[in-house]
């Protein structure tokens, strides 16, 4: 019965968590976020990143930084392959500090262990 309680519970602390990180974000640093996961899940030109950027803006964050952008957006962070698709992105546009923030936050949040990032991590701050 605990173990069903702690299962039920865990969303909720999560929510909390990644509401607190976002709220210390701009807005700009969110809709950039989800313009380089945007680039890597549809697998979207970086030459394009202006006008996919644009477009982020338009399709899910015209009117700020609301209640329900952000619980959109923090649903993000947790899912499947989410930090794959925005180093796709990252990658390829050059904003490192952002994404070293974005790093950070999971892999404290969300106990990514992996060398690969831990690796992608040590190459950038050595930029």
């Amino acid at each position: 019965m605990e173990n069903i309680k702690e299962n039920l519970e865990q969303p909720q602390r999560k929510h909390k968590i990644h509401k607190e990180f976002l709220n210390e974000l701009s807005i700009e640093q969110i809709v950039i976020i989800y313009t380089y996961y945007r680039m890597g899940h549809e697998i979207l030109c970086p030459e394009n990143f202006d006008g996919i950027l644009q477009e982020s803006k338009v399709q899910q964050f015209v009117v700020g930084k609301t209640e329900g952008n952000i619980n959109y957006f923090g649903s993000k962070l947790y899912g499947h392959n989410f930090i794959d698709n925005v180093m796709s992105g990252v990658y390829s546009s050059g904003d490192y500090e952002l994404f070293l923030m974005l790093l950070d936050f999971l892999h404290n949040e969300t106990k990514i262990q992996c060398e690969e990032y831990d690796m992608l991590k040590n190459n950038l701050l050595n930029r």
